[in-house]
């Protein structure tokens, strides 16, 4: 009778991988505790109830994220990333992203959020418009300059030569911008993770509210 419940936790438990051992098995317990007392003992029964394994666990990862505990870590983890700087910021942009990710799975599965999804694809298709544009920013600078300074290089040997100058220290001009841009660019990105996973905890916040993630460390 129980062979479907085990099955079922057996599979959320893959799909739970990214959480902590300990706080995966309290999640595991609660929801084996919530289908033996709720005599859920069919496949759709407990789909019609908890939705499939993988639904369930994009919820719960969602509603993890949010977690107050989880935020206040990461936040902790913020700061200590501004204290060392390079690779520390990096954990802390894949951590954003990361955070983003689960959110969206969490709404795609509960069908009441897709207005909540639609403004928050409206707020990641404008950051992402935004490093596109940057982008097309640095290589038109940068292949303007290579174009630039191979097309006009050849007049220095001629009577040509201010004007091959000219042009010459402009394609360097042009080169250097671009070198020059690409620092600001990987702080542009980290801001755009940032800014994404607050939106995304924003829009979570609405849908989640502690309905799902139910760990023992964190409730």
């Amino acid at each position: 009778m129980h062979d479907l419940i085990d099955q079922y936790m057996a599979e959320l438990a893959g799909y739970l991988s990214s959480l902590d051992p300990e706080e995966r098995q309290d999640v595991l317990e609660f929801y084996r505790e919530y289908l033996l007392d709720a005599k859920l003992y069919s496949q759709s029964q407990i789909e019609t109830e908890l939705g499939t394994a993988k639904q369930l666990a994009h919820k719960i990862l969602a509603d993890y994220s949010l977690t107050p505990a989880v935020v206040q870590e990461q936040q902790s983890q913020d700061q200590e990333a501004q204290r060392h700087f390079s690779q520390s910021q990096t954990r802390q942009s894949h951590r954003d992203l990361r955070t983003v990710w689960w959110i969206i799975l969490g709404l795609c599965a509960v069908p009441v959020a897709f207005p909540f999804l639609g403004v928050l694809c409206g707020v990641l298709l404008f950051l992402v418009l935004m490093v596109v544009a940057f982008v097309i920013l640095v290589v038109t600078l940068f292949g303007t300059g290579i174009f630039l300074g191979l097309k006009t290089v050849t007049f220095l040997g001629t009577s040509y030569w201010a004007v091959g100058c000219f042009y010459v220290g402009l394609s360097l001009i042009c080169i250097a911008g671009a070198l020059l841009l690409l620092p600001l660019g990987i702080k542009l990105l980290r801001f755009l993770a940032s800014s994404a996973a607050q939106a995304a905890r924003w829009v979570g916040n609405k849908v989640f509210r502690n309905r799902y993630y139910h760990g023992g460390n964190l409730k």
